[in-house]
């Protein structure tokens, strides 16, 4: 399959540029414009092959921005929607887990009586 692609490639290439060989006398042809202003009339000539390449550098340009203008939409739609989330989840947590303003109780000594000597009394046997 890699092998088919490379050759599909080729052949492609070879297509382009047996077209170019043979039509080397059109695009090397002279194309004359001319803009009339009414107050002044400007006239230029380019060859034909530039202003193809003109021609498709600008609709290569303009393409690919308006391919990007739905991408970076979509992005900015993403990243709203993942801050949403995010605060939705911090909500939650914040319901699942209420705060107290309760100082929490130290903990408390055993009820045991203790003796004079320092040690408490139990009723366990030693």
């Amino acid at each position: 399959m890699k092998w088919f692609k490379w050759i599909t490639i080729g052949l492609l290439l070879a297509i382009v540029g047996l077209f170019i060989y043979q039509n080397l006398p059109t695009f090397d042809s002279l194309t004359t414009f001319a803009l009339d202003l009414y107050f002044q009339e400007l006239s230029w000539s380019h060859h034909l092959y530039t202003v193809i390449g003109i021609a498709a550098l600008l609709g290569f340009i303009l393409g690919i921005l308006l391919m990007l203008k739905p991408h970076v939409k979509t992005r900015r739609l993403l990243v709203a929607e993942r801050q949403d989330k995010q605060q939705l989840r911090e909500k939650q947590q914040e319901q699942e887990t209420p705060r107290t303003t309760e100082k929490p109780q130290a903990p408390q000594e055993s009820q045991e009586p203790s003796v004079p000597g320092g040690q408490a009394v139990s009723g366990k046997p030693d």
